[in-house]
């Protein structure tokens, strides 16, 4: 995959899959700019940025996973809980339908004592399998305190439940240590999954496995 930006001119960056790809823009405004040009092609809005694979455009909502927020981290999209929901909605129809259909009794019968005794001129409608599953607020588990293990187990389940993704880390090296880069690193290497860390500074190259491309504060590539 690559990765086109207009502010450079014609630059474009190669996302290599089996590396670690780093881009660092020291100048803060370019900084500041690529990310909100990131998080408006990631949510289909007007974008400057352009991915393109086999020197083909691609949609950057459907082939990559922006994680911008960590504090508190926040790695539930609402696209990502459409699609968990649409798959858990799925194992209701085909493997807990009667257990489903039973429930659903219940809690209309439930439902209608509440809605008698309350003396007031109200109706609902049958509850379905989809407004059950909004209703439990269904999420990823960030119980996990440990911010890399965390990114590690996120990675893996947008995974298995979205495909293959380049996965987008946008500030990530503020918040952790060399030491738990390299952890990542190794773990991300090891799952074979795609990712590209976009920051404003880096300390050294760490490690053969990394791909770094640094835009200086003249906006020269290094």
């Amino acid at each position: 995959m690559n990765m086109w930006f207009d502010l450079l001119g014609e630059t474009t960056f190669v996302l290599k899959r089996d590396k670690i790809n780093i881009l660092i823009i020291e100048e803060k405004n370019a900084y500041y700019k690529i990310g909100m040009e990131l998080y408006n092609a990631y949510n289909r809005n007007p974008s400057t940025i352009v991915f393109s694979s086999e020197n083909k455009p691609i949609d950057a909502s459907s082939h990559i996973e922006l994680l911008n927020q960590f504090i508190p981290v926040d790695i539930c999209s609402k696209k990502l809980l459409a699609k968990i929901n649409t798959m858990l909605n799925s194992i209701i129809q085909s493997d807990y339908y009667e257990e489903f259909f039973e429930l659903s009794g219940k809690m209309q019968s439930f439902l209608s004592n509440v809605v008698f005794a309350s003396d007031l001129p109200l109706t609902f409608d049958t509850i379905q399998s989809e407004q059950l599953l909004k209703s439990a607020n269904i999420r990823i588990d960030i119980a996990n305190e440990n911010l890399c293990e965390l990114i590690i187990d996120y990675c893996k389940t947008v995974r298995m439940i979205m495909g293959e993704r380049l996965f987008v880390f946008y500030g990530l090296l503020n918040f952790i240590s060399c030491d738990e880069l390299q952890q990542i690193e190794h773990s991300l290497l090891r799952n074979e999954l795609y990712v590209l860390f976009v920051d404003n500074h880096i300390e050294e190259k760490r490690s053969e496995c990394e791909e770094i491309i640094i835009i200086d504060k003249d906006l020269c590539v290094i």
